[in-house]
C-alpha cells in the first residue's frame, strides 16, 4: 500500500498560515532597520551641522577678538615665543590660549580645551600664529593665526580657522628673531597710513612725523596706537599711529 505524505500549512483561526507571519516579521525587521538606520544619518548630519556653526562662531570671535591690539598682543604673550625668524617662510610660534580681553581669565581657544557650549564635544586642538612674509614696509609683517580643531569625537574633520594679522616687530630685533611688539586683524589697518613721533629727527624706517600729536599722548582722529612706545637706535622714542578704515 503507499502512503501519501502531505504538508500542511498550519493555520489559526483567522486563517493566517505561519509563513504569512514569518513574512510579515521580517519585512516589519527590514522596515524598522532602515528607519533606525535613516534616524542614525539624520542625527549625524545634524551634529555636522552644529559643528560647521560653531566652527563659524569661533571664527567670528576671534576676528573681534584679534581686531584689538591689545587682546591680539596677549594672544602673543601667550606663545613659547615672541620672536620668529623672517628669513624662514615655515616660521611659526606657538599659542596655548586666545584670551576674550587682555589681561583676562576668560579664553576664546584653549588647547585642549572645548570651546563651544553648544558643542562640547569639540576642542581646539593647537593655535599658532604662522604663514609670516613681508607686507612691504619696514618692520610690519603679515601672519595668521590658525586655530585647529581636534577632529575626535566630530562627525567631519574640519579646516582649521584662519585669521590674517598685522604683525609689528622690533626694528633693533636681527631678521632671524624678529620680536614682535604689536599685532592686530589685518582687515582692520591700512598697511602704509603710519606715522611715527621722534624726540628728534624728522623719520626713522620710513614713517612719517606724526603733525600735531605729541609723544605718548594719543593718535589722532581716524588713527590708533599699534603697539606702545618705545626705544629706537639713537635714542629716538616714538609711538606708531595706524589709520583705521
Amino acid at each position: 500500500m503507499k502512503k501519501e505524505i502531505h504538508l500542511i500549512l498550519f493555520r489559526n483561526q483567522n486563517g493566517t498560515s505561519l509563513i504569512q507571519v514569518l513574512i510579515a516579521t521580517a519585512i516589519v525587521g527590514i522596515l524598522s532597520l532602515g528607519i533606525a538606520s535613516t534616524m542614525s544619518l539624520l542625527q549625524k548630519e545634524r551634529k555636522a551641522g552644529q559643528e560647521s556653526i560653531s566652527k563659524n562662531e569661533l571664527y567670528i570671535n576671534a576676528v573681534k577678538t584679534l581686531t584689538s591690539n591689545a587682546s591680539c598682543f596677549s594672544a602673543v604673550q601667550e606663545g613659547a615665543a615672541r620672536s620668529f625668524n623672517s628669513r624662514n617662510p615655515n616660521a611659526t610660534i606657538g599659542i596655548r590660549r586666545i584670551p576674550t580681553v587682555a589681561g583676562g581669565t576668560d579664553y576664546l581657544a584653549e588647547r585642549g580645551q572645548p570651546f563651544s557650549p553648544s558643542s562640547p564635544w569639540m576642542t581646539v586642538l593647537e593655535i599658532n600664529l604662522t604663514d609670516f612674509r613681508s607686507t612691504g614696509v619696514a618692520n610690519y609683517f603679515k601672519g595668521n593665526f590658525v586655530i585647529s580643531l581636534n577632529p575626535d569625537n566630530m562627525v567631519r574633520t574640519l579646516a582649521p580657522i584662519k585669521v590674517p594679522v598685522i604683525v609689528q616687530t622690533d626694528p633693533v630685533s636681527p631678521p632671524n628673531a624678529k620680536r614682535i611688539v604689536a599685532c592686530g586683524v589685518e582687515d582692520s589697518i591700512e598697511i602704509g597710513q603710519h606715522c611715527g613721533v621722534f624726540t628728534q629727527g624728522s623719520d626713522f624706517n620710513g614713517m612719517i612725523p606724526c603733525k600735531g600729536l605729541n609723544p605718548r599722548i594719543q593718535c589722532p582722529p581716524n588713527f590708533q596706537q599699534f603697539g606702545g612706545d618705545y626705544q629706537s637706535p639713537g635714542n629716538r622714542w616714538f609711538v606708531t599711529c595706524i589709520k583705521v578704515r
